[in-house]
Formats: structure tokens, sequence, C-alpha cells
């Protein structure tokens, strides 16, 4: 056999095996999305049904957003503290990136939160719009 036609037959078994696992791979990521999206029309279906789920949902947001802003206004306090006599610029400034990650956490916490809200005013349009999703991503994966 000729040397060429062994790495010729190699190289196309490695490339075909990391396509068919690019391509499950692929698959099992958009079946995954699916999979939230009908969680979370379950989880609209399920806070609309019953207002105290509703409160549930809210309170537990409010608590979780509070918590997050004392945390990140409580960092430099504490970091100022701990790192009264430390020269170092890095340690002092570690306390002001830390309070900037937990307040971003909570930004993302009350827009997730004003999302589910606003899901739940507008159910009809929002659960459309998630069929809409399902159906582009149930396309998407025939077309592979």
């Amino acid at each position: 056999m000729d040397l060429s036609l062994i790495i010729s037959i190699t190289t196309s078994i490695v490339i075909s095996f990391f396509f068919g696992r690019y391509y499950t791979l692929r698959k099992q990521k958009t079946n995954k999305q699916i999979q939230e999206i009908e969680n979370s029309i379950e989880y609209l279906r399920k806070i609309r049904a019953k207002p105290t789920e509703l409160i549930r949902h809210a309170f537990s947001r409010i608590f979780l957003i509070l918590f997050l802003i004392c945390i990140g206004l409580f960092l430099p306090v504490f970091f100022g503290f701990i790192m009264q006599n430390s020269q170092n610029p890095f340690l002092n400034s570690m306390g002001l990136w830390l309070q900037l990650i937990f307040l971003m956490l909570s930004l993302i916490a009350s827009f997730y939160s004003f999302q589910i809200f606003n899901d739940v005013v507008n159910y009809d349009a929002a659960i459309k719009k998630h069929n809409e999703k399902i159906n582009r991503l149930k396309k998407k994966i025939e077309h592979t």
C-alpha cells in the first residue's frame, strides 16, 4: 500500500469523526435549549395559575437582589478594614472590583425578574414568542 493512501484514509476517518462529533454536540445543545424554553413556559404557566407562586417568586427575587446589594456595599468596607496597612494596589482595589461584580449580579437578577413579570403580564405574547423559538430550533435540528 502506498503511504499517501494510508494518510488520506486516516485523515478522512479523523475528519469524519470530528464532523460527526460536532453535529452530535450541536444537536444536543439545541435539544437542551428547547428543553429550557419548555421549562420556562411551564414555569410561566405555574406562576400565572397561582398568584401565591408569583408572590413567592417576587419576594425571593427581592431578597436575592437586596442580599447581593448588601454584599456589594459591604465589601469595600471589609477590604478597607483588612487592608489598612497594605501597600499593594491590587489588594486595595480588589474590594471595589468585587463590589462591582456583586452590584452587576444584582442588576442581572433584577433584569431577569423584570422579564418574568413582563412575560406574566403579556402571557399570550410571551408564549407565542417561546413557541416560535422552539419551532425555529426544531427546524434547525431537522436541517442538520
